[in-house]
């Protein structure tokens, strides 16, 4: 798997639409790439706090996602 940049991640971030693809993007920035929440919030213009909410999506269980996705 081909390990993305800084920037190529904030671009897909500001772009993505899917709350949970959203999360990960945020979660991979946050512990592989050592971005703090502030300037992931910043670049998002967003508070901190919606982005450790963002964070926090990645914990519920995969079953509820689920039912999500299906409607």
């Amino acid at each position: 798997m081909e390990t993305k940049s800084v920037d190529e991640l904030l671009n897909l971030l500001k772009d993505e639409q899917d709350i949970f693809r959203k999360a990960r993007i945020v979660h991979q920035l946050r512990i592989d790439k050592e971005i703090s929440l502030n300037t992931i919030g910043q670049f998002l213009h967003k508070h901190p706090s919606y982005v450790s909410h963002l964070i926090r999506l990645l914990r519920i269980p995969q079953l509820a996602v689920d039912g999500y996705y299906s409607g």
